[in-house]
């Protein structure tokens, strides 16, 4: 799977790639999650071949596909587990990425330097440093 990144994903280097893949996975989670919680799926999905079938006149071409992969997820967790394992090591990485950053900003709110409250001598200004630059892409995520 690196072979066939062109460029690295980090979030120091291409901060907008990042935010953008990594809101990619977690909306592939969430909808994995999101689709195992509906308590009859056969169901639904007969509901979906009727209704298309008779808004279009047609069979879905692709209702295989959709049943084969509601029985596939029937357990999301475990099979995200098992599709996302050759590229565990690459969002590992993503995620250690992340580790600094807040890092840093937890540092910063332990010491009140970004407290309006506190001493304004010692407040920090936040263009004054690269990494604030990157706070507006953490909070998007």
């Amino acid at each position: 799977f690196r072979d066939r990144v062109p460029c690295p994903i980090t979030l120091e280097q291409t901060p907008v790639m990042f935010r953008d893949y990594m809101n990619l996975f977690v909306a592939f989670v969430q909808l994995n999650i999101l689709a195992s919680q509906v308590p009859d799926r056969k169901l639904l999905a007969s509901c979906y071949a009727y209704s298309y079938q008779w808004a279009t006149g047609n069979v879905d071409s692709n209702f295989v596909s959709l049943a084969t992969y509601m029985q596939d997820y029937s357990n999301p967790i475990r099979r995200m587990q098992e599709d996302f394992m050759p590229v565990s090591k690459f969002f590992g990485e993503l995620l250690l990425s992340l580790m600094m950053p807040f890092f840093k900003m937890s540092n910063l709110k332990d010491s009140g330097l970004l407290s309006v409250l506190s001493d304004a001598d010692a407040l920090q200004y936040p263009m004054r440093d690269e990494m604030y630059f990157q706070i507006p892409l953490l909070h998007e995520m």
